[in-house]
């Protein structure tokens, strides 16, 4: 089942980088063009509070579940119609809970209907990636690949049809945009559900309280992590939007702009954490050695994201006016901002990953409530002085607060062999990245061509300093975790 961990992530990475691009920059940007800044600025805002509220719906079960059939295949006859219960009834009291939050914080009418919308969508996909915890634990890592971007795939075509139609274009609304969500979800989440039930045993849906209540329980230390995780990402939509009396939905909007971008980078992290939590999992659960596959995985994920993200900053200002009618120079100092938040992230889905791998939920708890409670705090003092960019900085600040907290206590609960040179190897190719992107930049005159040549060079400067190799890469692409 599970053929090579390398192979695996290239799978996930083709699929995702040939169809998820397209959905945040054809698609999404498109949207939002066509909405304006201030319709797409309380969409972002509403979907990043049900976002926050997700924990209600999810209740660490997924987390849990990965981990769990990663190390025992056999618990998946029972735990998956006891797990499915428990998730529709979650969704229920997730349904009463963001009604309330949203009431609480002044949204009304049309405002509350879309928050519903969005509110729905979210429990379909809390169901996908549900079932999708399944067939990764199980080791079918192709399959997962194929079913991540398999809703994107949907939602593409859908809107598309949508936006794109002269008889419908003029039209479109933000109900349109979620209603196309909600209806790819659907049928993903039935697909996934079809695949699972061919692969195993046929479950009894004898639904079993006593096991429900266990599963809770060991679940809710999940939960809590992300809850406080989803709190500290999520929260600056939302007190944008909410805190300034003048201009909030703009101002969430120019926020928003700038997130795609990192979300897209951030992309190749969660592709990551997809496939090392099982992995970690399955190897500390056999007492096998991790430090090698931790050391090979986070130098591939930050040389990646640091060819990205640098590539990205000095380049802020012609990817801002490429992409959106309304860009200023405002728009390209957010994105600058915002992207350099991609590298510590970047390392909390690797080593957070492992914590998580190692059942080390306390720590991760107590670093997650700093987290948010440096962020909030910061949040109510940069966003009312400087708007958006002050949201951009408290991100920035807790991201990197939260990363270096989880890379130390990495090292010091599973006692890895801790080595200077491998981060001075990679603060010195992020110095020689960033000299090398300014002098591209400056040759092609702030072309976009010079941007796609910069990543390049600077993927290929990685493997000249030997920070990974291709020795490495075939090694890895033969590693089973089976």
């Amino acid at each position: 089942m599970s053929k090579g961990f390398f192979n695996n992530l290239s799978l996930l990475f083709i699929l995702n980088i040939l169809v998820k691009p397209i959905w945040l920059f054809g698609i999404e940007r498109n949207v939002q063009n066509t909405l304006g800044e201030a319709d797409y600025g309380l969409y972002f805002a509403l979907f990043n509070l049900t976002l926050i509220f997700n924990i209600f719906i999810e209740l660490g079960i997924n987390t849990f579940n990965n981990r769990s059939i990663a190390q025992q295949p056999r618990n998946i006859n029972t735990y998956l119609p006891n797990l499915l219960f428990l998730k529709g009834i979650a969704s229920i009291g997730f349904a009463f809970l963001i009604f309330l939050a949203g009431c609480a914080l002044g949204y009304k009418n049309e405002q509350l209907l879309l928050l519903g919308f969005c509110s729905f969508n979210l429990m379909l996909v809390s169901l996908v990636l549900f079932l999708r915890t399944n067939i990764s634990g199980l080791q079918y890592f192709k399959v997962d690949g194929i079913f991540s971007v398999l809703d994107r795939g949907l939602m593409i075509v859908f809107v598309a049809f949508l936006l794109y139609l002269p008889q419908l274009k003029n039209q479109f609304t933000v109900f349109w945009f979620v209603g196309a969500q909600i209806l790819a979800n659907t049928l993903v989440a039935i697909a996934a559900l079809i695949f699972i039930l061919r692969k195993i045993d046929w479950p009894s849906f004898d639904i079993d309280f006593l096991l429900i209540k266990k599963l809770l329980k060991q679940a809710l230390p999940f939960a809590l992590l992300s809850f406080l995780m989803a709190i500290y990402y999520r929260i600056d939509g939302v007190m944008l939007e909410r805190l300034l009396k003048n201009g909030g939905a703009e101002q969430s909007g120019i926020y928003a702009a700038a997130y795609r971008l990192l979300d897209a980078t951030n992309m190749a992290g969660y592709l990551f954490a997809t496939i090392l939590l099982p992995l970690f999992s399955k190897l500390l659960a056999d007492k096998i050695e991790v430090n090698k596959l931790l050391k090979f995985s986070a130098n591939l994920l930050l040389v990646l994201v640091l060819s990205l993200s640098i590539s990205v900053w000095v380049f802020a200002q012609p990817i801002m006016d490429l992409l959106y009618i309304q860009s200023t120079t405002y728009y390209a100092n957010i994105l600058k901002i915002l992207i350099l938040t991609s590298i510590p992230i970047a390392c909390v889905y690797v080593y957070g990953t492992l914590l998580v791998a190692n059942n080390n939920l306390k720590t991760l708890n107590y670093l997650a409530v700093a987290g948010v409670t440096v962020n909030i705090v910061l949040n109510f003092i940069l966003i009312n002085n400087f708007k958006a960019a002050g949201a951009a900085y408290a991100t920035l600040f807790t991201q990197w607060l939260v990363a270096l907290s989880q890379i130390y206590y990495c090292y010091k609960f599973l006692k890895l062999d801790f080595k200077y040179v491998d981060y001075l190897k990679l603060l010195m190719f992020a110095a020689l990245s960033f000299i090398i992107a300014k002098g591209i930049f400056s040759i092609f005159n702030e072309s976009l061509w010079g941007f796609i040549l910069g990543g390049v060079v600077l993927v290929a400067l990685s493997f000249i300093m030997k920070i990974i190799s291709f020795k490495e890469m075939k090694n890895w692409s033969k590693f089973k975790s089976t």
